[in-house]
């Protein structure tokens, strides 16, 4: 590489050359390896300064003996090969030499950079096949100031830059000495968080924005973020995930997964880890005693695998193998997703567990966690055993949840997990804030009277029941009785009715929380006229889930 030139030699210390040698001594720069290269301007050579030679050492004396002819076909002088890059600073005044925060390439022949703090908004870039050299006209501004460019990046055959808002994909082009640079925007609108809080693989651009973790391969985005992690991104700590604090956002891909680095607020605020399986789609949370700071996933030779490189807060490079985190023995887990058996609407009571397992050497812990994840039940030790068997262990003392996760956790290389069941009872209520009958007879032709009932419910507050009386002109006569509520808890009601005779009858729950009823165990006792009480279900048996869901998806369920 060949900077830009000294200053021009002071009018009075030029000399009068003709037919004689001139000897120059340079001021040396400092470096062995560096030389100095000798241009002249004079006598016939006007137009240019022409390359006469170069020194055999830093400082070293040069002798100029050439003629104008035996120069005039040298290479001329180039007086922009700035470094890397001049800008403008306060009050207008040129900068040179200011340091950029991204350069990339070849793309063309030519590197790109950006993170000016001087421009924000502007793309910079090299001469063509001289990465050292970066004209001072070699730039262009494509976004606002406040909008800035963060970083950019090869991909496959095309370069693209991230402002703070979106994507561009910029054009290269040769033309000129210099080359130039054309940008547009893509589809992709979603800009960059920090400036290293993205990676570039064969599988696409992944990058953090403020709302979330992206994917995009220079078109539109596609929102990796699911409702496991999305609510960090918006203020909220989710699953003993802390909110994501911005600034430490920190993205890598290895082998098929996409490593999420990032600490929660405070200085002092451990590193959490989270894994995007890019095969089967879904995130999971890598655990460390501190957590890294960043990660490299390094290539291997021939067949071996990748091997991850992680960076901490204390200065330490470790390698990602073992069963030691920093000395300490690594706990390992077999944890499953929130499981809600078939029927997200319904609360289950979750009983034994069974679990076919080898222990050998070590113990076995069986944690249960209810209400997607966010409740840890009480965790069960399994001891050590000689031999593979079959445990029974009552875990989950018949929580009542919509869905359970379980955990399973050991420290140890000798644990096998092979099979395992789970015993559950659906619970039949249904949560909601208004249920109603159709028109009903009781199974009784003719006149009859309700009487009382036994009605089974939970309830978080009071429930008003409606019994509309229907006689045989359509004239209906309504009864209103007030249910107290439970607390949530499930309890037998009794409510009895003032006697008023009916042909059809209908029976309409409200309240202004939410309650179930459990219609297979609610009653009411009826008298038909002029004969003996007869008990009935007027509320019907339990429905199958799937019939549920079927009526709820068409819109026709009451």
């Amino acid at each position: 590489a060949e900077s830009n030139p000294s200053p021009t030699m002071a009018k009075d210390s030029r000399v009068d050359t003709p037919r004689r040698k001139v000897f120059v001594r340079p001021q040396p720069f400092g470096d062995p390896a560096i030389r100095q290269r000798f241009y002249r301007r004079g006598g016939t050579l006007v137009a240019n300064w022409y390359f006469e030679g170069v020194n055999n050492g830093d400082g070293a004396r040069f002798a100029d003996i050439l003629g104008d002819a035996e120069i005039a076909a040298s290479s001329t002088l180039d007086l922009d090969n700035d470094q890397p890059v001049t800008t403008v600073g306060l009050g207008g005044s040129t900068k040179r030499n200011a340091p950029i925060f991204s350069i990339w390439g070849p793309i063309q022949d030519m590197l790109l950079g950006c993170g000016d703090p001087n421009r924000p908004g502007h793309l910079y870039w090299s001469k063509p096949g001289e990465p050292d050299h970066w004209p001072p006209q070699n730039n262009v501004k494509v976004t606002s100031v406040s909008e800035e460019l963060m970083a950019g990046f090869v991909y496959g055959s095309d370069t693209y830059v991230f402002s703070r808002l979106r994507l561009y994909q910029l054009y290269p082009a040769l033309a000129g000495e210099t080359g130039t640079v054309h940008y547009q925007p893509t589809d992709c609108n979603h800009g960059l968080v920090n400036r290293r809080a993205f990676v570039v693989g064969y599988q696409g651009i992944f990058f953090a924005s403020d709302d979330g973790i992206y994917q995009t391969r220079g078109g539109a985005e596609v929102n990796l973020s699911d409702e496991s992690i999305e609510q960090i991104f918006r203020g909220e700590s989710r699953n003993g995930l802390p909110v994501v604090r911005s600034a430490t956002i920190r993205l890598e891909l290895h082998e098929n997964e996409l490593w999420f680095i990032y600490r929660g607020p405070g200085e002092g605020a451990k590193a959490h880890v989270l894994l995007y399986d890019l095969v089967f789609r879904y995130w999971r949370h890598y655990d460390f005693l501190d957590g890294p700071t960043v990660a490299l996933s390094e290539r291997s030779l021939l067949s071996a695998p990748n091997v991850m490189m992680l960076g901490t807060r204390g200065g330490l490079v470790q390698k990602l193998v073992g069963t030691t985190d920093n000395a300490v023995a690594v706990e390992a887990h077999l944890r499953t997703g929130a499981l809600d058996q078939g029927a997200p609407r319904r609360d289950k009571v979750y009983g034994d567990i069974a679990i076919d397992v080898s222990r050998v050497g070590g113990s076995l812990t069986v944690q249960g966690l209810i209400i997607d994840e966010a409740t840890e039940l009480d965790p069960v030790i399994i001891a050590p055993s000689a031999s593979k068997d079959r445990t029974v262990i009552d875990a989950l003392k018949a929580v009542r949840a919509r869905n359970l996760a379980l955990d399973l956790k050991w420290t140890h290389a000798t644990i096998s997990v092979y099979f395992g069941t789970l015993q559950y009872l659906i619970d039949e209520g249904i949560e909601r804030i208004r249920w109603d009958t159709e028109e009903i007879d009781h199974g009784v032709p003719g006149w009859s009277v309700p009487l009382y009932a036994h009605i089974s419910l939970r309830a978080e507050a009071d429930v008003t029941l409606a019994v509309h009386n229907y006689d045989q002109s359509g004239v209906v006569t309504t009864k209103t009785y007030t249910i107290p509520g439970s607390s949530g808890l499930k309890v037998r009601r009794f409510v009895p009715f003032e006697a008023v005779k009916g042909i059809l009858f209908k029976y309409v729950f409200t309240s202004s929380g939410t309650f179930k009823v459990y219609r297979e165990e609610s009653i009411v006792v009826v008298r038909a006229w002029g004969a003996a009480e007869i008990l009935v279900q007027p509320f019907g048996d339990a429905i199958s889930v799937s019939s549920a869901e079927i009526a709820a998806v068409r819109g026709v369920g009451r």
